[in-house]
């Protein structure tokens, strides 16, 4: 608004501009003085930086950007243990241990720099098809036995023994299966290596060290019952012997050593010896008949001699027995290095993995009394018997209730929750089922079979008594970790789903299995569907929309969400891709890449991290690239260019039209006029103003934006504010002797009084009363601007997204909506919303006693305000002077456009659309030629020859009613990315099948529900969607939904869409909702909570508006007690069943 500019804004002003102008250079000062440091930098002062920072010692060279001096300074985050760091200057330094856990990031230094890593998952895709006997996911790459979690490879049953909760190794389920299943699938993509070697079998090669063996001892080498050539032999069983030995092959890569013995006396033992390749150590394993809950572990691995640290490992094996070994000897090695234990390394940095080629085997030597087949196989690895082992152990440990329970007790939710020792895991019984259903078909064996079926029990009991199941609300949900109340974990309810299938699909392998196992084949596709329909029900609660919970343990306990770890949330992604393949529902893929397009947009909307026609860009981007659209269609989109012949959309094109024509109205100044026009025949008083500013505002927001209609009345109403209530003001300054100080508003150019400090209206000099007249006229011009665009089908976004979204769903069909038919429905309720607007903002601000006062004749001193008022009015009004040669045409044209967009095909009699081939001519046309005739006529009289007095002289040159340049500076572009970009989006949601999966979810919620009772839900929903995002991109996501919904129901397609369409229009609670409250709200008359008080009782009045006219005066215009033809050729909503 205008005023009288103070010396302080000219000031502020001119240090602004000075500062913009001096950005830039101190930008290039700023890198360039980085440079300057980053090279001049001493390594010396940065060495001791980083020594303080890090728990280890490095020795390497590091030359960081860092400051030579820093000071120690404690810090905490989060009120969490103070820690120690670092401060230099303005920075402050925390160490990076510190931060990889906060922050979930990862690092590490390598070749003299540190490589920082956000995060440390790989996100990987599971192919396309699943096959149940294939491959496990990508377990392929796992290595279950060197996590740190693991103790060590149990040499009599094969299988991994955990420390993960306790520190005396156990059994735990689901990493036993989970090492099966790695070995499975390398089984498949690599094979049992074929490359190997066989030693023993020369008698000459079994040796023995002087004085090992006992004097009455000898080698005996014989073929027993069996035709198998064996080894007898007896040594001094006292660990120190080194007894006889078999020289092994160096071949690094030959790392599993195998071989079949039978002991003849309880104290015999053997041992390997071999060479870590780093640092030249030598280990020696010893595998001693004890029972040790330690597995393995050193005597004193700080001992060392000759450079050689000796291990020890349990295996208590049976006297007189055959036994059958096979050893991963790098494993083994690497197991038992990282129970060394250094000072400063954590458990994790204290795990060993070595790798293939890390060691070089020498030799494996025995001590004792000792019979062993003359047959010692060497080779790079045994994945059947690592999976064989893995199975039978599942068979082996199988209790009587189904389960493989865990045998420690496991501290969920920060010890918020127990589980006693014997509990049992979902996930665990779901990969118990992937891995025996997988063994079943490697060997046909039943006992595999008897396993798998007994593991289906526990899926069908509750947590609270036993079992893995656990209720959230009304879906069911298997526990990873079955706590009473649940706690919901996300990845370990995925695993034990695929589980379930993999059993499930057993019945269809080939032979078939017995028919005795039918009935639990059944079972188990049972509960495999009903998790499936519990995991679409309860997904959306998982997504953070940048991330998503490991847990739902927030809902049950009333703690804070769980966030899941980067590598979690990467399994996640992981595992609804695989169920993707397996159930062939791109519900939970291509919907879900819909929906995190979606949720993008709008954070990005929110937050305006970027200009908001820049995110309206993000689905030619986006949706393409994530296969939801393909670019040919969504480009399609911005500009509305219908693949289908019989299918034009010019939705953009029509809301062209609009904003040229705003652009016509607002250059030629008769907005201005039509409004100060109907103002002087209101009347002046405050409720009348009130009244005029409502249907003048509303009838311009008939016919073009909202925005650009609030952007063109609000300069208006503050105009008229400063002029009416500037002499009401305190402290008034006299210069011109006439009782007012004057200044010309630089948006109306009237004349009009001003203050003595330079701004022309100061609501805190006003009364209370004066006031709430001002926040009144303001928040009517933002809730008519709002309103107003309800009344047509072409002047605001969501409006046209229905029409672009209905010509999607009914292709060619006469739907009965039209520019006409829209209006004929649409301004009766209009009028109620204005009155309702109108009535409500006097009774917040003025109370209900201005509302009775209204029926009340007024004081003389009311009489003389307003005889003011309607002065003011007119005086500023006279100042436009006679109507223009702009101004008739504009206006002419103005209403030649309405009249062509309400005569194209009003449905009750032929509109002159008919004239021409079917869809040939739509209203755009309209709207194009006379956008046309706006730049062709001329803004002034044209200067024809024979209207010249003087004949002779050259003719002048015209400009347009509309001028390109004009058109550059003013038309906003922006609103047609806008637009462009919630008609992508809505098509989206269409294609991908996101409506569907929301239609489903509702109907679950509202089933049994009347017709009407959802209809208010829906609209409920819509309004409260649309106060936090823009109200384009709330009609793309729910008008679709809304069809759908009615096709689901078998209801006229009309009775939901319509408030679906409608309902983001009344954005009236906050500034940034929508751009008129935007606007209005930087006018600093009311509050963000005055807005949003009145805003709320708007938004209740309307939606009941609303719903009573759908079903009252809207049912009877489009017939909405038929279901229509047209909506039963083309019901594009698959059923939710």
């Amino acid at each position: 608004s205008g005023g009288c500019p103070s010396p302080v804004d000219e000031v502020e002003m001119r240090v602004r501009s000075s500062l913009r102008r001096a950005f830039p250079y101190l930008v290039i000062l700023s890198f360039l003085y980085w440079l300057n440091y980053y090279f001049t930098s001493p390594i010396a002062s940065t060495k001791s930086l980083i020594d303080l920072a890090q728990p280890i010692q490095l020795n390497c060279t590091i030359t960081p950007v860092i400051p030579s001096s820093h000071d120690s300074i404690t810090c905490t985050v989060d009120d969490l243990a103070p820690l120690s760091c670092l401060k230099s200057d303005q920075e402050v330094y925390f160490p990076f241990s510190f931060l990889k856990k906060h922050l979930d990031v990862s690092g590490k230094i390598k070749d003299g720099h540190f490589e920082w890593h956000t995060s440390y998952a790989k996100m990987r895709l599971p192919e396309k098809t699943y096959n149940s006997s294939g491959l496990f996911g990508h377990f392929a790459t796992y290595s279950v036995e060197t996590r740190e979690r693991v103790k060590c490879i149990n040499p009599i049953t094969g299988v991994p023994m955990s420390t993960q909760w306790n520190v005396i190794p156990y059994y735990y389920p689901i990493q036993i299966a989970q090492y099966g299943l790695e070995h499975y699938s390398r089984l498949l993509s690599q094979g049992n290596e074929s490359r190997s070697v066989v030693v023993g079998v020369d008698s000459k090669e079994w040796r023995g060290a002087p004085g090992s063996m006992d004097e009455t001892s000898e080698r005996v080498f014989f073929v027993d019952e069996e035709g198998k050539s064996t080894v007898n032999f007896s040594t001094k069983d006292d660990i120190s012997n080194p007894g006889v030995y078999v020289s092994l092959s160096s071949d690094s890569d030959l790392a599993t050593v195998s071989f079949s013995f039978k002991s003849h006396s309880p104290n015999s033992s053997f041992s390997i010896l071999l060479t870590v390749k780093e640092g030249n150590q030598l280990i020696l394993l010893h595998y001693v008949p004890r029972d040790d809950d330690r597995c393995v572990w050193s005597e004193d691995s700080k001992k060392m001699v000759d450079n050689q640290i000796t291990f020890f490992y349990s295996l208590p094996f049976q006297t007189g027995e055959w036994m059958e070994i096979t050893r991963d000897v790098l494993v083994d090695a690497a197991r038992a290095l990282s129970t060394v234990k250094e000072k400063g390394r954590t458990k994790k940095e204290g795990n060993v993995i070595l790798r293939p080629g890390d060691i070089t085997i020498h030799s494996l030597s025995f001590r004792g009394h000792f019979t062993i087949l003359q047959q010692i196989i060497q080779s790079r690895s045994e994945n059947e018997k690592a999976f064989i082992h893995a199975a039978d152990w599942f068979v082996a440990n199988q209790d009587s209730s189904g389960g493989w329970p865990v045998g420690v007790e496991r501290k969920v939710a920060d010890g918020r929750l127990s589980l006693p020792s014997g509990w049992y895991s979902a996930m665990g019984q779901g990969h118990a089922l992937s891995l025996l259903s997988r063994a079943y078909g490697r060997k046909r064996e039943e006992r595999y079979l008897k396993a798998a079926e007994g593991a289906l029990k526990p899926f069908a009991k509750m947590a609270s008594e036993g079992g893995v199941r656990n209720m959230f609300f009304t879906h069911p949900w298997f526990e990873e970790y079955p706590t009473t109340p649940g706690t919901f974990v996300l990845n370990g309810f995925m695993y034990s789903l695929i589980g379930l299938h993999d059993y499930a699909q057993l019945e269809k392998t080939s032979p078939p299995p017995p028919s005795s196992f039918s009935s639990s084949f059944s079972t188990a596709s049972s509960l495999f569907q009903e998790g499936l329909t519990s995991l679409r029900a309860l997904l959306p609660l998982y997504d953070t929309g940048s991330g998503s919970m490991y847990d739902l343990r927030h809902v049950a306990l009333n703690t804070p969400p769980n966030l899941a770890r980067w590598d979690y949330h990467a399994v996640h992604v992981y595992l609804l891709k695989w169920l993707v393949a397996i159930t062939g529902d791109g519900g939970l893929d291509q919907a879900g890449r819909c929906a995190f397009v979606i949720l993008v947009m709008s954070c990005f909307w929110v937050v305006e991290v970027v200009p908001l026609p820049v995110i309206a860009l993000l689905p030619l981007v986006a949706l393409p690239l994530l296969s939801v659209l393909s670019v040919k269609t969504v480009a399609a989109s911005y500009l509305n260019v219908g693949e289908d012949a019989f299918l034009i959309q010019d939705t953009n094109i029509m809301m062209m039209g609009s904003m040229f024509l705003a652009l016509a109205v607002e250059e030629s100044n008769l907005h201005k006029r039509i409004a100060l026009r109907l103002m002087t025949f209101v009347g002046a008083k405050p409720h009348m103003l009130m009244a005029g500013f409502m249907i003048i505002t509303s009838f311009i927001s008939l016919w073009i934006s909202d925005t650009a209609t609030a952007a063109l009345m609000c300069p208006i109403a503050m105009a008229l504010l400063e002029s009416v209530m500037a002499h009401r003001q305190r402290h008034y300054k006299d210069t011109d002797g006439d009782g007012m100080h004057r200044v010309e508003s630089v948006i109306t150019g009237v004349t009009i009084p001003c203050d003595d400090m330079g701004r022309p209206l100061d609501t805190s000099l006003l009364s209370q009363r004066d006031r709430g007249i001002c926040k009144c006229i303001m928040l009517i011009v933002a809730h008519a601007s709002l309103i107003g665009g309800t009344g047509t089908i072409n002047s605001t976004g969501p409006n046209l997204i229905f029409r672009s979204t209905i010509q999607q769903f009914y292709p060619g069909e006469n739907t009965g909506v039209s520019y006409f038919s829209w209006m004929i429905f649409a301004i009766p309720p209009m009028v109620l919303y204005m009155f309702a607007s109108w009535f409500i903002v006097q009774l917040q601000f003025l109370g209900f006693s201005h509302i009775v006062s209204i029926f009340k004749k007024g004081s003389e001193e009311e009489r003389k305000e307003e005889e003011y008022v309607k002065k003011t009015v007119q005086l500023t009004y006279d100042n436009l002077g006679p109507m223009t040669w702009a101004e008739k045409w504009t206006l002419g044209f103005f209403v030649a456009l309405v009249s062509l967009w309400m005569t194209s095909d009003p449905k009750v009699i032929p509109g002159w659309v008919d004239l021409f081939p079917r869809n040939m001519v739509t209203d755009s046309c309209a709207g194009i030629l006379i956008t046309f005739l706006f730049f062709a006529f001329p803004r002034e009289c044209p200067d024809f020859f024979f209207l010249r007095e003087d004949r002779d002289r050259p003719s002048i040159r015209r400009s347009g009613l509309l001028t390109w340049e004009a058109v550059r500076r003013k038309f906003s572009w922006s609103v047609i990315l806008l637009l462009g970009a919630g008609i992508a989006i809505s098509a989206s949601v269409k294609e991908s099948g996101l409506s569907r999966i929301f239609v489903c979810w509702l109907m679950d919620r509202f089933h049994g529900m009347p017709h009407f009772l959802i209809q208010i839900l829906l609209s409920i929903i819509v309004v409260v969607a649309t106060e936090f995002s823009t109200n384009t991109a709330t009609g793309s996501v729910f008008i679709p939904i809304a069809f759908s919904m009615a096709e689901e129901l078998r209801v006229h397609p009309l009775f939901f869409s319509i408030p679906a369409a409608i309902g983001p229009s009344f954005s009236f609670m906050l500034p940034m909702a929508t751009p008129p409250n935007a606007i209005v709200y930087e006018t600093k008359t009311m509050t963000m909570w005055e807005m949003a008080s009145c805003g709320i009782l708007l938004n209740i009045a309307c939606i009941t508006i609303t719903v009573l006219n759908m079903n009252s005066w809207t049912w009877f215009v489009f017939n909405m007690g038929e279901y229509p033809e047209y909506a039963m050729r083309h019901n594009n909503t698959l059923p939710c069943s």
